[in-house]
């Protein structure tokens, strides 16, 4: 049994605690709401009301963790991580974190801590997915195509506000990096192509480009296509890019009887509130081409009576991580920060990961298949 600190009981962080807690481990939770450390006591789990960017109130607790799942929104999660980087606390965090982490990675050096980043959904699963694909097939091509949709496609935006709507937003702004011919290229979401996927049991998708890759463009940028694409119910494009074109995506503030309101936030509140309810369904498909054939994963994931799809797709991967940490499957020796995709090829910790996931609510269907001709 490890003891684990479970850094941001929202959805995500919640399940993930009780994720843990029922795999025998002892949970402690930290939030700066009240109402979150509540939920979580509820639940069984020991909690205390903390900032959980304030370094001093950290080392109240970290000092006696064995590991942090941290579990905070990607705009606060990167100053967290500082923190427990530089108190020695190993950490696996599912915020999606794309870039500038050399600070990050210095400090985990030198006080010789493992930071696993990205190790949720998508990123995380898929990133070990891809990995995994590479080296069954020999891959050169590799797409990525993941989502979060409501159950019924008439609710607003066919989204289901089931994880933070900032960082939702984000997915529309943020310039699309992916690999074209061997070459990073950049794509606007809202500008780029719209394709339709067919999802088996759920139906025909849209996809767009958006910036998911993260960690991917550096560990497998030497192939010769790479791109992640946003799964959405038909139609939602065409919304989003009203909605862009009435400056509703913007950053700006805009002055409203004498208030600065940004519309961008604006709508991620209104989101929020208006499709909180909807039951969501989590997607994730990864398709690799290579020399020697074609790797297909699959995974679709579905809220329950207690909890969203993404709580379970999320929390499910980072507890896999938590697992492979306090089990020993990484030397305690190797302090830096590490991505998901570097135990994608690992036979025995992508084993664990595959089975600890699918405890977790997380099933994961594999094909492949063989060339009996020449490479694609």
């Amino acid at each position: 049994m490890a003891i684990v600190g479970v850094i941001g009981l929202g959805n995500i962080g919640l399940r993930t605690a009780w994720l843990l807690s029922r795999r025998g481990h002892h949970v402690v939770g930290i939030d700066s709401r009240m109402n979150a450390v509540k939920a979580a006591e509820d639940m069984g789990a020991e909690a205390k009301l903390l900032d959980a960017l304030s370094r001093d109130a950290l080392r109240t607790i970290t000092s006696r963790v064995d590991v942090v799942a941290l579990a905070l929104p990607s705009s606060m999660a990167y100053k967290a991580l500082l923190n427990l980087a530089s108190l020695g606390v190993d950490t696996v965090d599912v915020s999606f974190i794309r870039d500038g982490l050399e600070e990050l990675e210095s400090e985990a050096s030198t006080t010789n801590t493992r930071i696993i980043v990205n190790a949720g959904f998508a990123p995380g699963l898929s990133n070990v997915l891809i990995a995994r694909g590479v080296s069954a097939v020999d891959g050169r091509r590799a797409r990525v195509y993941a989502g979060g949709i409501s159950e019924d496609p008439r609710s607003p935006l066919g989204l289901s506000a089931t994880w933070n709507t900032e960082d939702l937003i984000e997915e529309y702004i943020r310039p699309a990096k992916l690999v074209k011919d061997g070459k990073v290229v950049e794509i606007d979401p809202l500008d780029g192509p719209v394709e339709r996927v067919k999802i088996k049991g759920i139906g025909e998708l849209e996809c767009f480009y958006t910036d998911g890759l993260g960690s991917l463009l550096k560990t497998f940028g030497h192939l010769e296509e790479l791109a992640e694409c946003t799964l959405r119910w038909p139609g939602h494009l065409t919304i989003m890019r009203g909605l862009k074109s009435l400056s509703m995506l913007s950053r700006k503030p805009v002055e409203v009887s004498g208030c600065p309101v940004y519309p961008a936030s604006f709508l991620a509140e209104i989101l929020k509130k208006v499709s909180a309810k909807s039951r969501d369904i989590a997607l994730l498909k990864v398709v690799v081409r290579g020399h020697r054939g074609e790797a297909e994963y699959e995974s679709i994931v579905r809220s329950d009576n207690r909890w969203s799809a993404t709580s379970i797709a999320v929390s499910s991967v980072q507890a896999a991580f938590v697992e492979m940490l306090v089990s020993g499957y990484l030397p305690s020796g190797e302090g830096g920060v590490f991505y998901p995709e570097q135990f994608g090829g690992i036979e025995r910790i992508y084993s664990l990961i595959i089975e600890s996931v699918k405890e977790g609510g997380v099933m994961v269907e594999e094909r492949i298949t063989t060339l009996t001709s020449s490479p694609p």
